[in-house]
């Protein structure tokens, strides 16, 4: 990078990933919080978050628009997929797996706030 590449543009997002989630933030604007949205490591999700990116252009942004969507919109709009329909299924499974681990640990005396 050189001086040339500064300053970042406003509508730059913060992007990471971890598993085979795609964690985006979107910086606050006048009037708003910064928010994370998490799209899908996978094909569909990918062309989703370019899409997103595409839209993202300067000037005003607002939360829930296709430049700056919600959770719920993201979730809306991979609805009809099935790899995102088994990614949350797996999410499910996991937490429910969680679960029983936890019961299974406080019934042999296991304290977690300890």
């Amino acid at each position: 990078m050189n001086e040339r590449d500064y300053p970042i543009p406003a509508y730059a997002v913060y992007v990471w990933l971890v598993g085979d989630k795609l964690h985006v933030t979107f910086p606050p604007t006048l009037g708003t919080k910064s928010h994370t949205v998490i799209f899908p490591a996978n094909e569909k999700g990918m062309e989703l978050f370019l899409s997103t990116m595409r839209e993202r252009k300067p000037g005003q942004f607002t939360i829930g628009t296709r430049a700056e969507p919600t959770s719920y919109q993201v979730e809306r709009a991979l609805a009809g997929d099935k790899k995102y329909k088994d990614f949350v299924k797996r999410e499910q499974d996991t937490l429910e797996q969680q679960r029983v681990l936890e019961d299974m640990l406080k019934e042999i005396g296991y304290d977690f706030n300890a």
